[in-house]
């Protein structure tokens, strides 16, 4: 298993299937010609992206690519490989938001996060969007949750080795020992072994999360009390 970190050819493979997807859906395919010319494209770009992949690191049974905007594509990367496995991470929604607002991205990248408002609005898009995926692609998926793997990291980890179709090995659950370089806005937590404290991180700044419990749906009566077990996925 290989991390390749949040690779950005997804989203440029996405662009160049979205003429091919348009001319399907129009019917202006004029004979079986043009039909077979398109699955010759579609062919081309996941032949070139998994070449791309195994350049990465040709040993890898699986490659691992993080990057949290391709649940957007996952249209694509079902049209492109139908053999994906797909790992979709959920975490307290109100902590989601938080954490998201108090990192300081790449300057021009990820502008709703300068707004809670707008980080809620963002979460809640994405919840819906993943509910739609569920429904009509044939992907294989996995949901993790934060809050679960940090209570039971073991468990959890084996969940996802036996998704991916590996035999466990002790080391999983020394990621924080890796040598890789690792570029993301992660950098720091991967050095380090799990830690719990970041759950629940919003209590501390409860008095000015408004616009997240607005938009989350939490009345006034629930702030003072909400935790996981009172969040049932709201959007």
């Amino acid at each position: 298993m290989f991390g390749a970190g949040e690779l950005r050819e997804i989203g440029d493979l996405a662009q160049q299937l979205d003429p091919v997807i348009a001319a399907i859906r129009s019917g202006s395919e004029e004979d079986a010609a043009e039909a077979a010319e398109h699955r010759i494209t579609v062919g081309r770009l996941g032949d070139a992206h998994l070449a791309h992949l195994t350049a990465l690191n040709g040993r890898a049974g699986r490659v691992i690519d993080k990057m949290p905007d391709n649940v957007f594509k996952l249209g694509a990367i079902a049209t492109l490989f139908s053999g994906a496995r797909v790992i979709f991470c959920r975490r307290d929604p109100l902590d989601t938001c938080l954490s998201c607002y108090f990192q300081k991205f790449t300057a021009g990248q990820l502008g709703f996060s300068y707004d809670l408002t707008d980080c809620a609005k963002r979460y809640l898009e994405t919840e819906r969007l993943t509910a739609h995926w569920r429904k009509v692609l044939p992907l294989q998926w996995l949901d993790v949750e934060y809050e679960a793997l940090v209570a039971d990291l073991e468990h959890q980890s084996r969940r996802i080795i036996t998704f991916l179709g590996f035999d466990w090995e002790p080391a999983c659950l020394e990621f924080h020992r890796t040598a890789r370089t690792v570029t993301t806005a992660s950098a720091w937590q991967v050095r380090q072994p799990l830690y719990g404290h970041a759950v629940g991180r919003w209590r501390k700044y409860q008095a000015h999360l408004a616009p997240l419990f607005d938009l989350l749906g939490q009345d006034e009566d629930q702030k003072a009390s909400y935790g996981r077990e009172g969040f049932e996925h709201s959007s």
